[in-house]
Formats: C-alpha cells, sequence, structure tokens
C-alpha cells in the first residue's frame, strides 16, 4: 500500500536579457508525478506569470495534499501506529 502521496516537481530557470526593456525570461517545468517525467514546460518572459504559475502549481500541489490526508486514517491494527492511505488518490490536473 502507498504510504506517501505523490511527488509533484516544478523547476524554475530565470535569466536577465540584456538589453531588453523587460529582460526577465523564465522557464518553468512542472510535473505532478516525478516518476513521468516533466509534464509542460512554458517559456515567460512577465513576472506576473512567473509568479501565477507558481501560485497554481503550489494551488495544485495543496489540493491534492488535503485529497490525499482526507484519504488517510490512523491504523488500529496492534504493532502498527503509522499512518496509511486509503484507496489512493490519483493527481488531479486543474
Amino acid at each position: 500500500m502507498d504510504e506517501t502521496p505523490v511527488v509533484a516537481l516544478l523547476t524554475i530557470r530565470a535569466w536577465c536579457e540584456e538589453g531588453s526593456s523587460n529582460p526577465l525570461r523564465a522557464e518553468i517545468r512542472m510535473t505532478s508525478d516525478v516518476s513521468s517525467g516533466f509534464q509542460s514546460v512554458w517559456a515567460l518572459a512577465e513576472r506576473g506569470q512567473v509568479m501565477d504559475a507558481a501560485k497554481g502549481f503550489l494551488d495544485d500541489v495543496m489540493a491534492a495534499l488535503s485529497d490525499w490526508t482526507s484519504s488517510v486514517y490512523m491504523a488500529s491494527h496492534p504493532g502498527h501506529d503509522g499512518w496509511i492511505r486509503v484507496p489512493p488518490t490519483p493527481w488531479k490536473e486543474a
């Protein structure tokens, strides 16, 4: 039985483009399941877009965590005091 939630990953590679009036450049890679590799890659040039993408990703992670914790219960079996996840809750894209 799976005892941990799915691990999501967000990477942001940011740099400044010299000579540009809007110098920010960012490449964002996201996945809701690290075992499947990156599921989306974005190239952005505005701070607000980068912030919105990061916030949206974290909102999705928190929603998945909430789903996961609602399916967790404290095991009542003798000698087993850990958290058990039942039933498995798949990651859902927003």
